[in-house]
């Protein structure tokens, strides 16, 4: 009886592995996403900078 309950666990549990990587894949590319996105605020932000401060010293 225990076993046969411990199969049915286990074959449900492997359903759930291409879930598991489908979401880790998701993961992977949401956190690429705002890496770049980061990178391009920062990149905006540095450029308004750098002009305000040749408008300064001109």
């Amino acid at each position: 009886m225990y076993q046969n309950k411990a199969d049915e666990a286990r074959k449900e549990a492997e359903g759930y592995k291409p879930i598991r990587i489908n979401i880790v894949k998701l993961d992977e590319e949401y956190t690429t996403n705002i890496v770049k996105l980061c990178l391009t605020e920062s990149e905006e932000r540095k450029k308004q900078k750098v002009d305000e401060f040749k408008s300064i010293t001109r």
